[in-house]
């Protein structure tokens, strides 16, 4: 493997296949930080502040599109420790939320990773609605649910089996980061992995991270009792290298997650829904009053937990409403698109006749 001195950062086949002959002289790197104008990029000696081509920011439609925290990206070197970012190679994973706001528009969290840590308090921030919402952020990535602030808990393993009745399929693993307990996430960390850490603000992500480290690297706030909210520690994605090789990317504390992607993502939460629904008798089945329904024959066993069901039905309405504005807008561009076409097109007919 012509690459294999990044493998530390992450790197594997899949992007080494992604680079042409022509390109086998740029730099290879992986953005660690992004800021407003420019990028820090590790590479496997050096660190660069890297700058993207005013073509890749002409190309881009979206600032999705743009190199994040956590791309692979090829760059020129334009003096020492500075460099010019030439491409960003396709993605193997993303997960990303939509902006907030009434924008229609993704907004990248992590990217190339291969586990999620999603994480939550049991100080009294612990929800699991809130759980089942972030669970929709785990597509083609393992997610890995991590109960912080046991020592705070009289009892976490209640609070584990709850998380157990109604989330299936995910390890669960309990830690108390601020007593420096977090050795149940070392074997989830494998050398040359990458893993995203997210999570409401006060959930003690940058106390796990330190703990990892064995260094306070990350700042971390105090939380406020009355209802276990912490102040933005960390307001800026960040990927660093650890010890024992794995790779870790913090990501702000989120005070709200909304949805993106589409129905299909909500199989990670509620893979025991999807697979009861299978039984309808009906395909086009609503769950609400058809005969030979096994969705509300479930709820009136008891089988299936009401919270479980309501939730899902709310997020599955917010991903169909999602699917169908991104559909619109599609529509609306393309129109756009077409209308100026056609303004040219009439434009170059009208010079060609003078």
């Amino acid at each position: 493997m012509e690459y294999n001195h990044l493998s530390p950062l992450g790197w594997n086949t899949y992007f080494e296949n992604q680079i042409t002959q022509d390109e086998r002289e740029l730099i290879v790197g992986r953005v660690s930080i992004e800021n407003k104008t420019n990028y820090q990029v590790l590479t496997a000696r050096d660190t660069y502040i890297a700058e993207a081509t005013g073509r890749l920011f002409y190309m881009a439609e979206t600032d999705a599109e743009l190199p994040k925290v956590g791309d692979w990206v090829l760059m020129i070197e334009i003096d020492k420790g500075k460099a010019i970012i030439q491409r960003v190679l396709e993605r193997q994973s993303v997960i990303s939320r939509k902006v907030p706001g009434k924008k229609l528009e993704a907004q990248i969290i992590a990217t190339n990773i291969d586990k999620l840590f999603i994480v939550q308090g049991l100080d009294g921030n612990f929800n699991l609605a809130r759980l089942e919402r972030y669970l929709t952020l785990a597509q083609n990535v393992e997610p890995v649910i991590v109960l912080n602030k046991a020592d705070l808990c009289p009892h976490p393993e209640d609070i584990v089996r709850q998380v157990k009745e109604r989330v299936k399929n995910v390890e669960i693993v309990v830690v108390a980061a601020l007593q420096n307990q977090v050795s149940a996430l070392h074997p989830y960390i494998k050398a040359g992995s990458t893993i995203a850490i997210v999570g409401s603000s006060g959930v003690g992500k940058s106390t796990i991270i330190n703990s990892l480290i064995g260094r306070p690297l990350m700042a971390t706030g105090e939380v406020r009792e009355l209802d276990s909210k912490g102040r933005h520690t960390t307001t800026s994605r960040h990927l660093m290298l650890l010890e024992s090789g794995g790779v870790l990317i913090d990501t702000p504390g989120m005070r709200e997650l909304q949805l993106w992607g589409d129905q299909s993502s909500l199989g990670t939460s509620f893979e025991d829904i999807e697979a009861l629904s299978e039984h309808c008798t009906f395909k086009n089945c609503t769950h609400t009053d058809e005969k030979g329904c096994a969705i509300t024959q479930a709820l009136d066993e008891g089988s299936l937990d009401e919270a479980h069901w309501i939730n899902y039905a709310k997020m599955k309405k917010e991903l169909a409403y999602l699917e169908t504005r991104q559909d619109v807008n599609a529509m609306l561009e393309k129109k756009k698109k077409w209308k100026k076409i056609q303004k040219d097109y009439k434009a170059i007919q009208k010079n060609r006749n003078m």
